[in-house]
């Protein structure tokens, strides 16, 4: 009879995914931002993209460009999190811009990612970092964060980018 058969727990929805970004979803990752993501990681050789990108964040955040040197997270780990978690002094919405990022934030980051709530997000430009770096596989595990490689552009790419300027 079904009525004895042993009990069982229900299955539940499992917690959210990480995502991992890729050229077709990073635009509107970033046009139209998760509240839930914390943390964005733009790390490759090419800086100038990454950049561009990270700006294009703030655009699509209606943010504005709150700096936090590397060195001073590198120092005090727990500033990361506080700053995030601060409001802004004036209203309006801030981002935290830590740059030049590199493993020194791992500690950092986890105390962020960790943290019960984020007022800002905080986006970190990194220069080379392996794609098996303890940052890079965090940020592309954690639910709450992205990371993003841009490599240097291929010949395909650059020679559409300079027929589109032509036009």
């Amino acid at each position: 009879r079904p009525d004895r058969r042993p009990t069982r727990p229900l299955r539940g929805a499992h917690g959210p995914r990480a995502v991992k970004s890729d050229k077709g979803t990073l635009g509107q990752a970033l046009d139209r931002p998760d509240p839930a993501i914390r943390f964005y990681l733009f790390y490759g050789p090419d800086e100038s993209q990454s950049r561009a990108l990270a700006e294009r964040l703030l655009a699509g955040q209606e943010a504005e460009k709150f700096v936090v040197p590397a060195q001073a997270v590198k120092a005090q780990p727990s500033l990361l999190a506080d700053e995030a978690a601060a409001m802004a002094l004036f209203g309006g919405r801030r981002a935290i811009w830590v740059e030049p990022a590199g493993e020194e934030l791992l500690e950092a980051v986890e105390a962020l990612l960790e943290a019960p709530g984020a007022e800002s997000p905080v986006v970190a430009l990194a220069g080379n970092l392996r794609k098996t770096g303890a940052l890079v596989r965090l940020a592309e595990a954690h639910a709450g964060a992205i990371a993003h490689i841009f490599d240097h552009p291929s010949e395909r790419d650059a020679n559409a980018w300079v027929n589109d300027l032509a036009e």
